[in-house]
């Protein structure tokens, strides 16, 4: 989280601007009503998303839909050129974390359909490192939002960032 500082001339103090987070270029300035989810998943496994220390997902609310503006993936293992994969999408059931799945329904947002795998970045990725990616999806009412990882050997965690409405 930012806060920003600035100097104002004529009454000589500063000008305090409300705290705001930025993820992949987007600016988060309600964080009173932002939305974090959070995921872990390993490789070839499925997860949902849901509040932080959760065991499960956290569905949409009724009667409104979630839109997903950014989200940020961390990994500990270095992925080789071109491997780094995985696919977010949403489902109507809670397969948990770290499941075999399945998923029923599932609607594919961030990736490639025919194999349920999307490159996040295309390049050799080292070790401890953080990628934030810009999205702008809306997922309906009811539904659970996933992410499958491809990458051999990896484990991902992921948060969302978003509002419903």
């Amino acid at each position: 989280m930012s806060t920003i500082i600035l100097p104002v001339s004529g009454n000589g103090g500063p000008v305090t601007v409300a705290p705001f987070l930025t993820v992949g270029g987007r600016v988060f300035s309600d964080l009173t009503n932002l939305i974090v989810l959070y995921a872990q998943v390993g490789d070839g496994k499925f997860s949902v998303f849901g509040a932080q220390g959760a065991g499960g997902g956290r569905a949409v609310t009724t009667g409104k839909t979630f839109t997903l503006s950014a989200f940020r993936v961390y990994y500990s293992v270095a992925a080789a050129a071109n491997v780094f994969t995985a696919s977010i999408g949403y489902c109507d059931t809670d397969i948990g974390l770290n499941s075999n799945g399945p998923i029923v329904n599932s609607v594919n947002l961030y990736g490639d359909t025919a194999d349920n795998s999307g490159q996040i970045l295309g390049s050799v990725l080292p070790e401890n490192n953080v990628i934030d990616v810009p999205t702008l999806f809306t997922i309906p009412a009811g539904k659970f939002i996933y992410v499958v990882n491809s990458i051999s050997g990896q484990s991902l965690n992921i948060m969302l960032f978003g509002y419903e409405a």
